[in-house]
């Protein structure tokens, strides 16, 4: 029976830099079925997150409309357990759109850092879709759409380096809106599933690949940087047999044991001293 539990998505990790990331739109790719806000300029057919029995989800899709962003909407983790109850070969991936700074989103850019692990494939990129204002008319736009059908490209396309807040900015190396991408591609045995944890932190990872989102600072003077990764790790699911503790019945023959044993040092100890 396939099962598919959500057990935490983006739940705050503690302190935040002076600027916090608005999530702007997301979608989650779970082998196929893509789930995305229902507000989102994605237009996936499952509105939301996947619900049911373990599934939770505290992401925040608002935005903020103050432009300073006071609240540390999107640091956290997207936890989940994929069983689908036959061997095979999957797929989860998980796009973000966030903007470190709000009100000067578009003066963003994307890095990477560590080594790409198996299976792992990844992506920066504006979104597919306009937006409005957006100064740099050369981005490439195809983030959501490689996520959707689990090809993503493994290329930086929003490299960054030159600033956008003076005006429009037709070149490749133009700061723009950001967005990230990754995904893990993996095997599975009968009897087995894949817990997998999507993380955006404002600490870089000690080991493994991530991805980088980096506001320069030109509107605050404080420049902002969060960082995205995923582990995945394939365990084995107990399907018979699995209880560790002794059932009740189990206990009986212990228990006369034991009561034999004690009743008979009683008796020797009573004849020791006779």
């Amino acid at each position: 029976m396939k099962r598919l539990l959500l057990c935490g998505i983006l739940g705050v990790l503690g302190m935040a830099p002076a600027m916090f990331g608005d999530v702007i739109d997301y979608l989650l790719n779970v082998n196929g079925t893509n789930y995305c806000d229902s507000g989102s300029g994605t237009g996936c057919s499952n509105t939301g997150l996947p619900s049911g029995p373990g599934d939770s989800s505290t992401l925040n899709t608002s935005f903020d409309t103050t432009g300073n962003g006071g609240t540390p909407y999107g640091l956290g983790s997207v936890n989940l357990t994929f069983n689908p109850g036959a061997a095979g070969s999957y797929n989860v991936g998980l796009w973000l759109f966030e903007e470190l700074t709000p009100n000067s989103g578009y003066d963003e850019y994307g890095a990477t850092g560590g080594s790409l692990g198996t299976g792992e494939s990844w992506q920066i990129d504006a979104p597919d879709y306009d937006i409005g204002g957006d100064p740099n008319t050369s981005a490439a736009g195809t983030i959501i759409a490689n996520t959707e059908a689990n090809t993503l490209s493994d290329t930086n396309d929003v490299p960054g380096g030159v600033d956008s807040i003076t005006g429009v900015c037709p070149s490749p190396n133009c700061n723009d809106y950001t967005s990230l991408a990754l995904s893990q591609d993996f095997t599975l045995a009968t009897n087995q599933e894949e817990l997998l944890s999507f993380t955006v932190s404002t600490t870089a990872p000690t080991s493994g690949f991530y991805l980088e989102q980096i506001d320069p600072g030109t509107i605050t003077g404080v420049p902002a940087t969060y960082y995205y990764s995923v582990t995945a790790k394939t365990v084995s699911v107990c399907t018979s047999g699995c209880s560790t503790v002794p059932e009740p019945r189990s206990w009986i023959p212990l228990a006369l044991f034991a009561s034999v044993l004690v009743l008979a040092l009683a008796i020797r100890r009573r004849s020791a001293t006779a």
